[in-house]
């Protein structure tokens, strides 16, 4: 993981907050990659911006701080529409829909990502 992404009161400084404005389960937090982020040396190196899969991890460690050790069978969904730049501070909304979790990655109202993992139980013996 990178810098951020654990909810409220984890370990990665970042932040997660159930949200009851919805009829399905939702979580609203936030992330930052550190510009010392080791996927970041030559992804565009005169305007660096976070890879997607930072993203994606990101997302995830959000959902697994939420909901616990949950596994993904598939990501049938991911919509990548404007960068994130090292150091931002995203918002994350993810809500769960049966055994979808889709989320939303915005920063300053603006969204930067939207999708849809398919989740799938913990696996009980892993490798």
């Amino acid at each position: 993981m990178s810098g951020g992404g654990a909810p409220h009161g984890g370990p990665g400084g970042g932040s997660g907050t159930p949200a009851h404005e919805t009829a399905s389960p939702s979580l609203h937090g936030q992330f930052a990659i550190s510009p010392s982020h080791p996927a970041l040396p030559g992804h565009f190196p005169d305007a660096a911006v976070v890879p997607a899969v930072v993203i994606l991890e990101e997302v995830l460690a959000l959902a697994r701080g939420w909901l616990g050790p949950v596994g993904v069978r598939g990501l049938p969904q991911a919509k990548f529409t404007a960068p994130l730049p090292p150091g931002a501070r995203a918002d994350a909304l993810l809500r769960l829909d049966g055994g979808r979790l889709k989320f939303r990655v915005e920063l300053a109202g603006r969204t930067l990502a939207q999708g849809q993992f398919l989740l799938a139980p913990p696996d009980p013996d892993p490798p």
